[in-house]
């Protein structure tokens, strides 16, 4: 019988963390077949059964719960030491990261500190809504994800605050040179506002903050990428709602004039989450950096609304 190793027992935790052998497969850089046989070896020499299927995921047995409660702990201060004696250098760590639009003006910033400490690290960038991410995390599928804050069930998830970032509203240079009324309800009787669809949260605070200072948007567009709407504005399509950092980076040219000074939005918070059952070693130190590079790049705490005038 072969004897068992660090192998089986980073394989079962992982089958327990992301719910198949397929996923496990997949995040150990293997084959299904591995996995099962790993798994047959383990409940032959431990005389217990650890999984049992349910449809297509796999659950804990009850012996299998008490066995992978009692190796993780050791699984992970075994990878801590072999890091802290490899230098950071040795085999690659794969993270799979779910960022969200808006992030994506900063997050390569955050990206390039933690690679800087960590060269070993490999990462797998999915760009999607948080709702999508949220899943993701939930499913396994994802290991951290960076997004901006929104209904977070917090019992699942493991969240920290990187920061804050004001929300502006923007219109083209050329669109803005014909306007001669600028009372924020004439603007909106003359433009189309270009939102964030309606799931996201920022379609709701745009639309609040109008309808807060008694104002009503004649005709409301969505777009579900960050980076199009900018595209859509910088176009002339009408006055849309972007994070002040994307909108100030892309905005060299002059293409793009801030308007509704009278109408502020509340700031996003941005986020990095984990799953509380996700006990990849690494996430912690990856969490760490990502909130000490975001200080330099975002608002701690979220900033009041600009209420002047525009000048």
């Amino acid at each position: 019988m072969r004897r068992l190793s660090l192998v089986h027992i980073e394989t079962a935790c992982c089958i327990a963390r992301v719910g198949t052998f397929t996923a496990a497969a997949e995040r150990l850089h293997t084959t299904q077949s591995t996995i099962s046989a790993r798994i047959r070896e383990m409940e032959a020499n431990l005389s217990i059964q650890l999984f049992a299927r349910r449809g297509r995921v796999v659950e804990l047995t009850p012996a299998g719960r008490e066995f992978v409660r009692s190796a993780e702990p050791l699984l992970s201060q075994l990878t801590d030491l072999l890091l802290t004696f490899d230098g950071g250098v040795g085999a690659p760590v794969r993270v799979r990261i779910g960022g969200g639009p808006s992030t994506m003006n900063w997050l390569p910033a955050v990206l390039k500190h933690v690679l800087d400490a960590m060269p070993n690290l490999v990462y797998d960038l999915e760009v999607g809504m948080s709702a999508a991410l949220i899943q993701g995390l939930e499913q396994g599928r994802l290991d951290l994800g960076v997004l901006a804050a929104g209904s977070i069930d917090h019992a699942k998830l493991h969240v920290q605050s990187l920061g804050h970032e004001p929300m502006l509203w923007f219109i083209s240079a050329e669109l803005w040179r014909g306007v001669t009324d600028l009372r924020p309800q004439a603007l909106l009787d003359r433009f189309p506002v270009l939102l964030m669809p309606r799931p996201s949260f920022y379609f709701h605070r745009g639309l609040n903050a109008l309808r807060g200072h008694g104002l009503a948007a004649r005709r409301v567009n969505t777009c579900s990428n960050t980076a199009v709407t900018l595209s859509l504005i910088e176009g002339g399509t009408g006055i849309g709602l972007l994070p002040e950092g994307l909108a100030r980076a892309h905005n060299s040219a002059g293409q793009l004039v801030q308007v509704l000074y009278e109408v502020p939005v509340e700031p996003i918070e941005y986020l990095i989450v984990r799953h509380h059952e996700n006990n990849l070693p690494q996430l912690d130190a990856i969490i760490d950096m990502a909130v000490a590079a975001s200080r330099s790049l975002l608002t701690p705490r979220a900033p009041t609304a600009d209420r002047s005038s525009p000048p």
